[in-house]
C-alpha cells in the first residue's frame, strides 16, 4: 500500500491516502470524498513545507479549491494579506463553500492574535461568521463555534471596556475643561474689578509699567492756599504787634500746614492704594492666562481621546 499527500476537499485538512483507493472518509470532518480528487487538491500548492511567501503556484486560478489552496500556504507563512486576497476570490468563485470564509476570519484575524479596535471590524467578521455557519457541516459545527467565541468574545469585551474607559476619561477632562474655563473667567473677572476700583481712586493717576506721583486737583487747590496763607501770614505774624493778630495768624498758618499734611497723605494713601489695586489686577490676568494655558492643554488632550473613540465607532 503506497501511502500519498492529500488534502480533503471539505475541510482542508491533510491527509496521507492509499493511492490505489477510489474513495476513503476524512477522519477530521467524516466527509466522504474521491481519493484522487483529494490528491489533485494537495498538488494544486507545491513545494509548501519549504514556502516563501512569493512561491506560491496554482495550476488552475479558475478554481475554488486551489484559491483556498493557495491561501492556506500564505497562511502558513503568515502572509495574511496574500491569504485574505486569496481567500477572498475562493469565496467569489464558491460562496456556498464555508472554507472560504472561514479561513477568510482567520486571515483577517492573523489567526486570531489581531486585536479589534473599531466597530467596522466587528461588523465585518460577524458578517462572514453568518455565512460560515450558513455551510458549515453539522459535524464540525461546535468546533468552529467554540473556537469563534473563544475569539470574539474576549474582544468585544476589550472593545467595551476600551469605549467604557475612553468616555470616563473625555468626561473627566470635560469636567476639568470647565473648572478651568470658570476659574479663568473669575480671574478676569477679578483683574477687570481691581482696575476698575483703581480708576476710580486716582482717576488722573496714569496705568504704566512705571506709577508717578501726580497732584490731584484737590490736592492742588489745598497747596495753592496753603502757600497764600503762609505768604500772607508769616509776614503779618513778624510784623504786626498786636498779640490777637499775632495769635491769630499763627493760628491759620497752623491750620494750614496740618490741612496741606492731611492732604498729602491723602494723596499718598490714594496712590499707594492705586498701584496696589493695579498690581492685584496684573496678578489676576496673570492668574487668568495661567488657567487658559491648562484649559487650551487639556482640551487637546482631550480631543485625542475624542479621536480615539470616534475611530472605534467606525
Amino acid at each position: 500500500m503506497a501511502l500519498v499527500q492529500a488534502k480533503c476537499e471539505n475541510c482542508g485538512a491533510s491527509l496521507e491516502v492509499d493511492n490505489a483507493l477510489k474513495a476513503a472518509i476524512c477522519p477530521h470532518c467524516g466527509s466522504a470524498y474521491v481519493v484522487q480528487d483529494a490528491i489533485n487538491n494537495y498538488n494544486y500548492v507545491t513545494n509548501i513545507d519549504n514556502l516563501h511567501a512569493d512561491v506560491v503556484n496554482m495550476v488552475d486560478e479558475s478554481s475554488s479549491k486551489a484559491r483556498i489552496a493557495a491561501a492556506d500556504a500564505y497562511m502558513k507563512v503568515k502572509d495574511y494579506k496574500k491569504a485574505e486576497a486569496e481567500y477572498t476570490k475562493a469565496i467569489e468563485i464558491a460562496p456556498q463553500n464555508y472554507i472560504g470564509w472561514w479561513g477568510y476570519i482567520k486571515a483577517y484575524t492573523q489567526n486570531f492574535t489581531l486585536p479589534l479596535e473599531q466597530k467596522s471590524q466587528f461588523d465585518k467578521l460577524a458578517t462572514y461568521y453568518n455565512s460560515v455557519f450558513t455551510f458549515v457541516p453539522n459535524e464540525i459545527r461546535s468546533e468552529l463555534y467554540n473556537d469563534w467565541c473563544a475569539y470574539y468574545n474576549v474582544q468585544l469585551e476589550n472593545y467595551n471596556k476600551n469605549w467604557y474607559e475612553l468616555g470616563n476619561k473625555i468626561a473627566d477632562y470635560q469636567k476639568e475643561v470647565d473648572r478651568l474655563a470658570k476659574e479663568a473667567k473669575t480671574a478676569q473677572e477679578n483683574a477687570q474689578s481691581c482696575y476698575d476700583q483703581a480708576m476710580k481712586t486716582a482717576p488722573r493717576t496714569e496705568v504704566g509699567s512705571s506709577f508717578k506721583f501726580i497732584y490731584t486737583k484737590n490736592l492742588c487747590v489745598v497747596t495753592v492756599l496753603f502757600i497764600l496763607i503762609m505768604t500772607f501770614g508769616l509776614p503779618f505774624y513778624f510784623l504786626t504787634r498786636d498779640a490777637v493778630v499775632k495769635n491769630g495768624c499763627f493760628w491759620l498758618m497752623m491750620i494750614a500746614f496740618l490741612v496741606e499734611c492731611l492732604a498729602i497723605g491723602l494723596a499718598i494713601w490714594k496712590h499707594a492704594k492705586f498701584k496696589n489695586l493695579c498690581q492685584q489686577g496684573k496678578d489676576y490676568n496673570e492668574e487668568k492666562d495661567m488657567y487658559i494655558q491648562k484649559l487650551n492643554a487639556k482640551r487637546m488632550e482631550m480631543v485625542q481621546y475624542e479621536r480615539a473613540l470616534d475611530s472605534m465607532k467606525r
